[in-house]
């Protein structure tokens, strides 16, 4: 698995010498989809167009990155979904307390 970069008018894949043109990709597309799948970005835009949601649930680093994404839902016309901060916990041990009152 390794990424697609678009270079010089020319589809190709990292690490490898695979390349295609536009029309060449978009066939191996239609011909092969299991052979794709979306990166780190696309990821959540792909999953709220396959399984739409209303809401999602997610830590603090999750919606953070979430938020991060609006924009890209708006370009592409996809509903960006409602983001709740679900319940979290920080549990830190007797030796962690005396590390952090000895950084001050």
């Amino acid at each position: 698995r390794e990424r697609i970069v678009f270079e010089d008018d020319i589809y190709k894949v990292l690490n490898t010498d695979i390349i295609w043109s536009e029309s060449e990709i978009l066939k191996h597309l239609n011909e092969k989809p299991e052979r794709f799948s979306p990166n780190v970005i696309m990821r959540p835009l792909y999953q709220e167009v396959i399984l739409p949601n209303l809401c999602y649930i997610g830590g603090g680093g999750e919606l953070a990155y979430w938020i991060q994404l609006k924009s890209y839902f708006d370009a592409v016309d996809v509903t960006f979904p409602m983001l709740l901060l679900r319940n979290s916990v920080l549990i830190k041990t007797e030796k962690q307390t005396r590390k952090l009152n000895k950084l001050n």
